[in-house]
């Protein structure tokens, strides 16, 4: 019995291991989207564009691309 409980326990404590780092995953991913999401409010707001131009990320007017 105390080897069951002893094995349960660790088993628990490897999962709660495991939603600890899904759980600081998913906030560092919130964080990069949260940070994105703003820089592009910005832009916009600015009359800019964030889009891929050879390779790099260009801000700039939308005039510049087109």
């Amino acid at each position: 019995m105390t080897g069951q409980f002893v094995e349960i326990t660790r088993r628990l404590n490897d999962f709660s291991r495991q939603i600890t780092e899904l759980s600081r995953q998913l906030g560092e991913m919130t964080g990069h989207f949260l940070n994105m999401s703003r820089q592009r409010t910005e832009a916009y707001r600015a009359g800019h564009d964030w889009t891929r131009l050879n390779g790099r990320n260009y801000e700039g007017p939308l005039s510049d691309i087109l």
